[in-house]
C-alpha cells in the first residue's frame, strides 16, 4: 500500500508537514514527528484518507485529536486494520460494532473514561494485544473465552473488583496487568492459564 503515516497523519500529495522529506521514507514507514510539525489535517480528513487507502495502522490518539466518541468511521476499515489507537481521548464507550474490525491485532484503548466494555468485544479472534489501562472500569465481559489469540491484557489503574473466571480459558495470555485495581483475589481459574508468563497485581 502507497501509504506513508505519520503518527496521527496519513501523509497525502496534498499534505504539508515540516520537516519531513518524502523520498526519504518507503510506502507503508511510520515516521515519528512532533505533534506541531502538523500543519493541517483533521482527525476526519485523516480517516478519509486512511478509508480510501485501506491502511492497517491507524492512530487517533490525543497527540493530535480529542475525541469524545467513538469514531464510527473506523468501522470502513473492518477487513484490514490491524492497530487501531485511540488512547489518550475522552472516549466514555465502545460500541458493539467493534467486533466488525475482524483483523484488528492490537486495539489501544487507554486513557479514556469507558467503565464497562460491550460483550462483542471479546469476539476479536485475532486480537493480539489489549489496552484498557487508566479507564476506571467497572467490570469486564463475562466471557473473555473468543479472544483466543490475546497474549498481552493491559488492565491496571481501573476499578476492577473481580475478574471474570473466562480468563481462565485464555489460551494465549502471556502477560496480564491487573495493579491499581480495587481486587481481593484473582479467580481460581486464572491458574489454568498454562500460556501465563507474566502477572502484575
Amino acid at each position: 500500500r502507497a501509504t506513508v503515516v505519520v503518527m496521527n497523519l496519513l501523509l497525502d500529495e496534498t499534505s504539508t508537514v515540516k520537516g519531513i522529506d518524502r523520498d526519504k521514507y518507503a510506502p507503508g514507514e511510520t515516521v515519528r514527528v512532533r505533534s506541531n510539525a502538523l500543519v493541517r489535517k483533521s482527525w476526519r480528513d485523516t480517516l478519509d484518507v486512511a478509508i480510501e487507502r485501506q491502511i492497517e495502522h491507524l492512530d487517533l490518539g490525543r497527540y493530535f485529536f480529542e475525541l469524545d466518541a467513538f469514531p464510527i468511521e473506523v468501522f470502513a476499515l473492518q477487513h484490514g486494520l490491524r492497530r487501531l489507537e485511540l488512547n489518550l481521548n475522552s472516549l466514555t464507550e465502545v460500541p458493539a460494532e467493534i467486533a466488525y474490525l475482524e483483523s484488528l491485532e492490537e486495539l489501544n484503548l487507554a486513557h479514556n473514561q469507558i467503565t464497562h466494555i460491550p460483550a462483542d468485544l471479546a469476539t476479536l479472534g485475532a486480537l493480539k494485544v489489549l489496552d484498557l489501562r487508566g479507564n476506571g472500569l467497572l467490570d469486564l465481559p463475562a466471557d473473555l473465552s473468543g479472544l483466543v489469540s490475546l497474549h498481552t491484557l493491559l488492565l491496571q489503574d481501573n476499578k476492577l473488583r473481580e475478574l471474570p473466571r473466562s480468563v481462565g480459558r485464555m489460551n494465549a495470555l502471556e502477560n496480564l496487568y491487573l495493579n491499581n485495581n480495587m481486587l481481593l483475589s484473582g479467580p481460581d481459574e486464572l491458574g489454568d492459564v498454562m500460556t501465563l508468563e507474566l502477572l502484575n497485581l
